[in-house]
């Protein structure tokens, strides 16, 4: 039986930037320390919004919290600006 991937966190990076699906999905393998995750592109929602934005998913992550500070300092670490939302319930 195959499982669904939930919705962990979506991720905005800064005016300019651009992240590739290959290394977020690296980052995000790293920070949760899990190959069971994926991310997905996502144009943007409101017309203002020029940037795509990211959707991080997830199996059963083990400790979300800590995904998320390794998550941040890899991107802090590689020099992106970002904005990461816990999309969680």
């Amino acid at each position: 039986m195959r499982h669904r991937h939930e919705l962990t966190f979506t991720l905005h990076v800064g005016n300019r930037q651009s992240i590739g699906p290959a290394e977020l999905q690296a980052m995000w393998q790293e920070a949760a320390q899990s190959s069971d995750v994926s991310v997905s592109r996502r144009a943007p929602i409101y017309d203002q919004a020029r940037q795509p934005y990211y959707e991080l998913w997830s199996w059963r992550l083990r400790n979300k919290d800590d995904a998320e500070k390794r998550l941040r300092g890899l991107l802090e670490a590689k020099g992106y600006l970002f904005g990461l939302a816990d999309m969680t319930i």
